[in-house]
């Protein structure tokens, strides 16, 4: 189904595919990881509530998804939620095909809207802070994300928000920084991100394919 036209405050997700441009010198390879990109990326978009007070809805672009929440009046922790348990379930899914992504997400007023359409083109406006500041952050943010790892932008987040804490399991695998959280998708409880990031760090001192393979391995191992 098409995307209907959306206007509000919400929160932006911007991902893309980790060594997808390696994949491009091998076209079989970068058509797989498109196809599970994808396919993962609609059957969990789909399998939301209809109903939901909220819902993440995207648009996938080669390697690239925007994903951004649809709400009706829901709360800014629940919209957080919900971007957050997409993320999540997509990235999982990825990490059956030993695929990573790189994920930033920001906060604020976001547009979007169909265009008259002709045979032979298709135009969709995408307008808004947050997608400009996830896209920068996730393409070229200091210090540079690591495949797999998926950053909260604080800007434009209500103070009283932050930290970004609360008693529902997604807030407790976040951790703060001064102007930016991460989001620990690949653990189940907050208990296990201290002896992650020990497995992440030791393989980022790695190189070439074997650093790669290290933090898929990282990664897989708290699934």
């Amino acid at each position: 189904m098409p995307i209907n036209n959306f206007s509000g405050s919400t929160f932006v997700a911007f991902a893309d595919i980790a060594g997808f441009q390696k994949r491009m010198n091998k076209p079989n390879s970068a058509m797989e990881a498109l196809h599970h990109f994808y396919s993962h990326g609609y059957n969990i978009i789909r399998s939301q509530q209809q109903d939901a007070p909220e819902r993440v809805e995207g648009l996938f672009i080669s390697d690239c998804a925007v994903l951004f929440v649809r709400h009706d009046h829901a709360n800014i922790r629940a919209q957080l939620r919900a971007i957050l348990s997409v993320v999540q379930s997509i990235n999982r899914e990825l990490l059956q095909h030993d695929l990573m992504l790189f994920t930033a997400i920001a906060h604020g007023r976001f547009d979007y809207s169909q265009r008259q359409e002709f045979t032979g083109i298709e135009k969709n406006l995408i307008l808004g802070e947050p997608y400009l500041e996830a896209y920068i952050d996730q393409s070229s943010g200091s210090p540079k994300l690591n495949p797999g790892q998926c950053r909260i932008l604080h800007k434009n987040i209500p103070q009283d928000m932050l930290p970004l804490s609360s008693d529902d399991e997604y807030f407790h695998r976040i951790r703060h920084g001064c102007d930016r959280s991460y989001f620990y998708w690949m653990c189940e409880t907050s208990h296990e991100i201290e002896s992650f990031d020990r497995l992440y760090r030791d393989a980022g001192r790695l190189k070439g394919d074997k650093k790669y393979e290290g933090m898929l391995k990282a990664l897989k191992r708290n699934i």
